[in-house]
C-alpha cells in the first residue's frame, strides 16, 4: 500500500471508521434496551400475577371472624355497664315544687339548718348569709314577664337541686371544721339580673346523655387539717363530686399561750413558778374549690324474656 492510494482513499477510510464506531454504539445500547425490556416485562408479569391472585379472592369475612366480633362487641358493652352501674351513685332526693313561694319557704329552711349548723361548728359566715341564693333574699323565682308555666316548673326543680347540693356541701364543710365561709357561688338557672353569687360555669349534659354536671364554687378558710378533711369527705361520699381546680393562699399566724404550774392533783400551787408563755405557729389556708357534682343516668335495664 502506497501513500498515494492513502491519500486519494483518506475520505472513505475516515467514513468507514466512523461508520464503524456509530454501528458499534447502537448494537450496544440496543442491548441495554432490550435488557432493561425484558425486566420491565418480568416486573409486569409478577404484579399481574399478584393481581390476578387478589381479585380471584372472596372479600366477605369469615363465621369466625363475624362471632370474634360480637364477642368482644358484647365484653365492651358489659364491662361499660359495670363501669357505668359503679359509677352512679345514690339518686338525689329534690323535693317537688309547684309554687315559686314553696321554693322561698324551702330556702328560708335549709339556710336556717345550715346556719344552726355552722353556729354548733363554730364556722364563722358573713352577715345574712344565703349559701349562694342572695338574688332570692326578697324576691320570687319565676317573675320574668311571659315565663311559660312549664319553664317555671324546670326552673323550681334546678333551683331545688342546686339548693340540696349545697346543703350538703355546707354540711360537709362545717363537719370538717373550716374556720369561715367566705361564699358560695352556684350557676345562674334564671334569665335575667344575676347576683354576685354567680357562676359563669353552666350546667352542662353529655353529647351521649350519659351524666350531668352542676358546677358550684366554694371559698373558705381553715387549716390543712381542715382541708384535708373536707376533700376526703367529698371523695366519700354517697353522691358523686368532682374537684376541678383548688387554689390555696396560705399565710403564717401565730398565737401566744401562757399558764401556772399546777400539781397532778389538778389545784394551782401559789407558790410554783409560773409556765413560760409559748407562741405556737400554724398556716392558715385561704381556699377557693371548683366542685362539680356529676349526676349520671342510670343503666337502661334489658326487659325480661318471654
Amino acid at each position: 500500500m502506497n501513500l498515494r492510494w492513502l491519500k486519494q482513499n483518506l475520505i472513505l477510510l475516515i467514513a468507514t471508521v466512523v461508520f464503524l464506531v456509530v454501528l458499534a454504539g447502537m448494537i450496544w445500547l440496543g442491548r441495554g434496551a432490550a435488557a432493561t425490556k425484558a425486566d420491565v416485562e418480568e416486573e409486569l408479569g409478577r404484579q399481574n400475577e399478584q393481581l390476578t391472585r387478589l381479585r380471584g379472592l372472596d372479600p366477605a369475612p369469615s363465621a369466625e371472624n363475624i362471632d370474634a366480633v360480637r364477642r368482644e362487641r358484647e365484653l365492651v358493652q358489659r364491662l361499660y355497664r359495670d363501669l357505668q352501674s359503679g359509677a352512679v351513685r345514690e339518686a338525689i332526693n329534690v323535693p317537688a315544687l309547684k309554687r315559686p313561694i314553696e321554693f322561698s319557704q324551702l330556702l328560708r329552711d335549709t339556710v336556717a339548718r345550715l346556719t344552726q349548723q355552722a353556729g354548733r361548728n363554730q364556722v364563722k359566715t358573713p352577715d345574712n348569709f344565703l349559701f349562694g341564693f342572695s338574688r332570692y333574699d326578697t324576691d320570687f323565682p319565676c317573675r320574668q314577664a311571659g315565663i311559660s308555666a312549664g319553664d317555671c316548673k324546670k326552673m323550681l326543680d334546678l333551683l331545688a337541686k342546686q339548693l340540696v347540693i349545697i346543703e350538703k356541701l355546707g354540711g360537709l364543710l362545717m363537719d370538717s371544721h373550716v374556720e369561715e365561709i367566705a361564699y358560695v357561688h352556684r350557676t345562674e338557672v334564671e334569665p335575667g339580673a344575676t347576683s354576685a353569687d354567680a357562676l359563669t360555669a353552666q350546667i352542662a349534659t353529655d353529647p351521649k346523655g350519659l351524666y350531668q354536671t352542676y358546677p358550684f364554687e366554694l371559698s373558705f378558710t381553715g387549716d390543712t387539717k381542715s382541708l384535708r378533711a373536707f376533700l376526703n369527705s367529698l371523695a366519700k361520699s354517697d353522691w358523686f363530686f368532682a374537684v376541678r381546680t383548688v387554689k390555696i393562699d396560705s399565710t403564717s399566724a401565730t398565737s401566744s399561750t401562757a399558764g401556772s404550774a399546777a400539781p397532778p392533783t389538778g389545784r394551782p400551787d401559789p407558790n410554783a413558778p409560773a409556765e413560760p408563755a409559748q407562741t405556737v405557729e400554724w398556716r392558715r389556708l385561704t381556699v377557693t374549690v371548683r366542685i362539680d357534682l356529676v349526676e349520671f343516668t342510670a343503666p337502661a335495664t334489658k326487659p325480661a324474656a318471654r
